[in-house]
Parts: C-alpha cells; structure tokens; sequence
C-alpha cells in the first residue's frame, strides 16, 4: 500500500518549509541544525537484538519532556542518516502525540506511518529540485556519485531517483 497523492504533498511540502526554516539549500543537508534547535538530543546504541528484533532506530519522549533520537551504531553512517531524518519524520507528522516512543524496526512492515516518516526523509535529505540540479551539473552520473553527495546509502538514492524517474548510471 502507498501513500496517496495528497498525503505525499502535505509531506513534500512539510519537508520544504523545514528546509527553508533551516536554510537548507546545499548538500549534504545537515540535520543537525534542526536536532540542535529543537533540542533533540542523538545517540548511537547497538540495537541489533532488542528483545529479538534489529531496530534502525527510535524516537522517544522522555517524561521530563526530553526528545531523543537512537539509531543502530552497527548500521553504515549513510543509512543512519537516513534514519535520523526517518524519526525527524514521525516527529514533525505529530506521531509522537501521546505517545513515548516510536520504533522503526529493520526490515518491518511499513504502515501507512512509516511509509509516511520514509517519504519524509527521502523530501528532506534529497528534494526533487537539488536531485534534478545535481543530476544536471553531473558528465556522468552514477548512484555511487549521487549517494555520496548526497551523503545517503545506495538503497535509498536509488529508491528516490527511481521514484522520481531520474536516469542515472550503475
């Protein structure tokens, strides 16, 4: 099941005003400027075997009000990344509300929040207009290059430009 239409234009357009918020117009997009002024605390943690399952990682609201975001330190920093944006995500879509914690399993089923937190970070981390630009200033543009300047894993700057339906090499 995908996302609707509508539903990824509320996000897309979410994820642009927070990157105009920030100022985040060059690559790679640093998230740490809104961890920073949010008050978003980051931590690395091995949650390869958490009772049983492999977590990317977590958001969680601690009851003194804290935020925090834990991602798996056993996963490449590239998917981290992508991860932190992922809980960024659950985080400005509200899916905190009432809750203490949202967990993103490795390899889980994707509901319709995941999915949602997903399409969230692919807008914030690689916006169809920087895409678009990179690909253009590029002789020869392959994955790995895209990946890299994009500071994204593989996996991910394949889904987005497959998505998009942006040509590129390997």
């Amino acid at each position: 099941m995908f996302l609707k239409a509508e539903d990824r234009k509320t996000i897309k357009d979410l994820a642009a005003k927070i990157r105009n918020e920030y100022n985040l117009t060059s690559l790679p997009i640093d998230i740490a400027k809104i961890l920073n002024d949010k008050n978003i605390k980051f931590f690395t943690a091995n949650l390869d075997n958490i009772n049983g399952y492999e977590l990317s990682g977590l958001i969680e609201k601690k009851d003194n009000g804290e935020i925090r975001i834990i991602v798996n330190n056993q996963h490449q920093d590239t998917r981290n990344v992508f991860t932190v944006a992922h809980e960024l995500g659950h985080y400005f879509l509200g899916d905190l509300n009432g809750k203490k914690r949202v967990v993103s399993l490795r390899g889980g089923s994707k509901n319709k929040k995941e999915r949602a937190a997903d399409f969230f970070a692919a807008e914030l981390l690689m916006p169809e207009d920087l895409i678009r630009e990179t690909i253009e200033k590029l002789f020869f543009p392959t994955l790995q290059e895209m990946a890299n300047k994009f500071r994204v894993s593989r996996a991910a700057m394949k889904y987005r430009l497959d998505f998009l339906g942006v040509p590129y090499y390997g």
